[in-house]
């Protein structure tokens, strides 16, 4: 039985491997370099989707690629040495922070399809607010659809919605607007069988990877209107049942309302 900590390595696909969370360095920074443990299996999993990425992103090879952590002692895959988590990819000429999801949502999409390929459990940020800021990947259960795993739901109806110009309802349930999309799509991309068989079903992710970063590339990096709107989109997640969360919401409020804030902000709105 293979150890939770049985290899360790600070590079994969000779892409070096930072940490950045505090107070080791900022979130959504470069980071520092770090050396990571797991098994024999998530390392090579983790090594092979790096390739892949590396071939199938028009950017290349990354130059850094941000991980949040792989084992740890606690329950569950990381506590097996099983999972890593990935915060940010950086190449020469593209930024990939995870929390970005909704104003880099194809390019996200697109990197998440590669991640599928080579891992059965990827979290990501539509699962929850616990994963808006890192992408979740372990071994637990092999590569492969499942009309009754929500996560791969949740990410195939977004897929289906931003990358392939199929706009259904992303609750993570399949029900017969999402088959019958998926039927559509499948067909529009050249592939037999159903989504829930294996060879099916890693020939789309690889064509969604391939869409996602081909849209993805043609993108205009997000203005600081666009940037204002997300973070307004992450606060109406709070329940501002806590005297922190008011005292943010007020915070962001008197920003955003303010003269100076909004003759700035019409700048980038009105184009200019």
């Amino acid at each position: 039985m293979p150890g939770p900590t049985e290899v360790s390595y600070s590079a994969l696909a000779g892409i070096p491997l930072h940490y950045a969370r505090p107070p080791v360095a900022a979130y959504g920074s470069r980071g520092k370099p770090f050396t990571f443990r797991s098994t024999k299996a998530l390392r090579d999993a983790f090594e092979a989707s790096l390739d892949e990425l590396s071939a199938l992103c028009p950017h290349g090879k990354p130059e850094v690629v941000v991980s949040a952590g792989t084992f740890v002692s606690k329950p569950g895959q990381h506590g097996k040495g099983q999972a890593v988590d990935v915060d940010a990819i950086f190449w020469a000429d593209r930024t990939f922070v995870t929390d970005f999801y909704l104003t880099d949502t194809r390019f996200y999409l697109a990197a998440e399809s590669v991640f599928r390929r080579h891992f059965g459990v990827v979290l990501n940020y539509l699962y929850n607010a616990a994963h808006h800021d890192h992408l979740h990947l372990d071994l637990g259960v092999p590569v492969g659809f499942s009309t009754a795993s929500r996560s791969r739901v949740l990410y195939l109806q977004a897929g289906l919605t931003h990358v392939h110009d199929r706009p259904v309802l992303i609750d993570g349930i399949w029900g017969s607007q999402t088959s019958g999309a998926v039927k559509a799509v499948l067909q529009a991309l050249g592939l037999t069988g159903e989504i829930t068989t294996k060879s099916t079903w890693l020939a789309y992710l690889e064509r969604t990877a391939r869409a996602g970063f081909g849209q993805a590339g043609a993108e205009a990096e997000p203005t600081p209107a666009d940037l204002l709107d997300q973070l307004y989109s992450l606060v109406d997640g709070l329940d501002l049942a806590t005297d922190h969360d008011q005292k943010i919401q007020g915070a962001l409020d008197r920003f955003a309302t303010h003269p100076a804030t909004e003759a700035w902000l019409a700048t980038f709105r009105d184009g200019g």
